[in-house]
């Protein structure tokens, strides 16, 4: 589900840690709250659950994705992480979650290490790597075929650090003159099986990749030949431990940016979002909307969802997003001060969403088809006789989705 709150109070210690009370988690686009713990014109961060075809229609589907804000980060109002994770296999959004509030606990267990030296002594040691340690300790977790992207990115006023896992992204818009169009700078590199470092490691290891094609979509990780599982459609994930013997590991590449005066703006977003919409384009998009966060963030993730409805018909991946505009942290920091704390509480934050968030998870667990009206969640209409409809639900599970099956008759004529 992507939505959520944070760990339950009876899981946690006496005196909650601080990311417990500070921690929120992206909301479905459709549960049409109106509150949000950060001023809508700095920061907007929605969810948008997936379909999948269903009969002669669509049904949404469970979303596995997570997107989280952590503000005071280490409870220093000049820190604050961003992050998507998207979850697949069958137990991805349990990964997602997991990991999710995971890596803020590891990040803020060593305030003084994060604030010395994130790149190499928190990020790549003891954040994501160590958070993918813990869950193959999970066993209520199961990773052994599931697993989850990250994009983590922890900011100050004047610099940011990203860690990428996976093939989620996160993307600086910057204004190099006035009045011209934003530039999107990546801030991280989506690592495809395809890629020639990521592919020579896998191959190292044993692992088979095939070949990006109209017929099957992505390029693959296969254990030993084609068709044999899982057909993991990214290089490196949180979980997977079936293929990490592989070479599929969860190290992050790590990126080290200066922010600058015209830098305008940062957006993080699970690959529903980048599957159809470029860098460039996204930028594009969340300039049209540069004085509200909250209306550009929705703006992006309407337009995914539009692409995905042209594209694929009744199938669309889970789209989250996360858009942040520049200086965001000067400005809370300043309410923060001005006020006594940073932002709302988290009880004050979930007092708010109560109720909404109930109904928003009876739509999924039921199955229910996404509302028409809703202009964020296009349905597609039924097209075809009953067989090709069949044939295209069979044609989408090997195309789009992170982790694919390979029918037996296509292995023998591998």
């Amino acid at each position: 589900m992507g939505i959520c709150t944070s760990k339950p109070l009876e899981e946690a210690d006496t005196t909650p840690s601080k990311f417990r009370r500070n921690s929120y988690l992206a909301l479905e686009t459709t549960s049409n709250h109106g509150n949000s713990p950060f001023p809508k014109e700095v920061i907007g961060f929605h969810s948008n659950h997936g379909i999948k075809p269903a009969g002669f229609g669509s049904a949404a589907k469970i979303n596995q994705d997570r997107g989280v804000i952590q503000y005071p980060l280490a409870n220093d109002n000049g820190q604050m992480l961003l992050a998507v994770y998207d979850g697949h296999g069958q137990h991805g959004e349990h990964c997602s979650e997991f990991v999710a509030f995971e890596c803020i606990e590891l990040l803020e267990s060593d305030p003084a290490g994060l604030s010395a030296n994130p790149r190499d002594v928190l990020f790549k040691q003891a954040c994501i790597v160590e958070a993918d340690a813990r869950l193959r300790k999970k066993r209520d977790v199961p990773s052994y075929e599931s697993g989850t992207t990250a994009i983590v990115c922890v900011m100050r006023p004047d610099r940011i650090w990203t860690a990428c896992v996976g093939d989620s992204r996160a993307v600086m818009g910057r204004e190099e003159k006035p009045g011209e169009d934003w530039k999107a700078i990546d801030l991280s590199q989506d690592q495809k099986p395809d890629n020639p470092e990521e592919r020579k490691r896998i191959e190292a290891n044993g692992g088979f990749v095939s070949e990006a094609s109209e017929a099957y979509g992505p390029a693959r990780v296969w254990r030993f030949s084609y068709g044999l599982g899982p057909g993991l459609a990214m290089a490196r994930s949180i979980g997977d431990h079936a293929v990490a013997e592989l070479g599929v590991f969860a190290e992050p590449e790590i990126t080290e940016k200066e922010v600058t005066s015209v830098d305008r703006c940062v957006v993080l977003a699970s690959d529903g979002v980048w599957e159809f919409i470029s860098s460039q384009e996204a930028i594009g998009i969340i300039q049209k909307h540069s004085r509200d966060a909250t209306a550009a963030c929705k703006a992006l993730i309407a337009e995914a969802s539009l692409r995905w409805k042209k594209e694929e018909g009744n199938y669309r991946d889970d789209i989250t997003a996360i858009v942040c505009f520049l200086p965001a942290i000067k400005t809370l920091a300043n309410m923060a001060n001005a006020n006594g704390q940073s932002c709302k509480s988290k009880a004050e934050f979930d007092a708010d969403i109560q109720g909404k968030e109930e109904s928003a998870k009876m739509e999924v667990t039921h199955g229910a088809n996404p509302p028409a009206t809703d202009s964020l969640i296009p349905v597609a209409e039924p097209e075809g006789t009953k067989a090709e409809q069949q044939n295209a639900q069979q044609s989408f599970v090997r195309r789009r989705l992170s982790v694919a099956n390979v029918p037996k008759d296509d292995q023998e004529g591998a």
